[in-house]
């Protein structure tokens, strides 16, 4: 069996190359594969372990992204409707574990939020513009 850097897990480098680790991560196990033969070759053995069929259930849970929360669970999240144990889990799940598939689909569901803030927010504009024309001076 290959040396690896003890610093470097077998999960972490499967994530690292799923691309499901936070970007400094990611950094980190790409320098430390340009500089150990080692690491390439644990690499190369997980992958090909993988390829095989031979999934842990670590594996196809993340596979599956089960403990992923929902779109829909997200979206209450940005509204603040959630309880504050599932809200807790949301911040957990994606401050301390890191999802970056879960970080952007929260994104998304942030800019969704706001555009409809700002949608809703229009007509209202327009209203109060249009019942304060009539305060104006008659000479504009």
């Amino acid at each position: 069996m290959a040396h690896r850097p003890s610093y470097i897990s077998d999960e972490e480098l499967l994530a690292y190359r799923e691309e499901r680790l936070r970007v400094e991560d990611l950094a980190r196990i790409e320098q430390a594969l340009r500089e150990s033969r080692q690491l390439r070759e644990r690499l190369a053995q997980l992958v090909e372990e993988e390829d095989r069929g031979w999934y842990s259930v670590g594996a196809v849970w993340r596979a599956h992204r089960i403990s992923c929360p929902d779109r829909d669970t997200l979206a209450a999240y940005c509204c603040g409707a959630l309880p504050q144990n599932e809200a807790d889990y949301i911040r957990f799940h994606i401050d301390v574990v890191g999802c970056r598939l879960c970080e952007a689909e929260l994104t998304d569901a942030q800019r969704r939020q706001q555009a409809e803030e700002e949608a809703r927010a229009t007509p209202r504009r327009k209203r109060l513009y249009e019942s304060s024309l009539r305060y104006l001076p008659s000479d504009r």
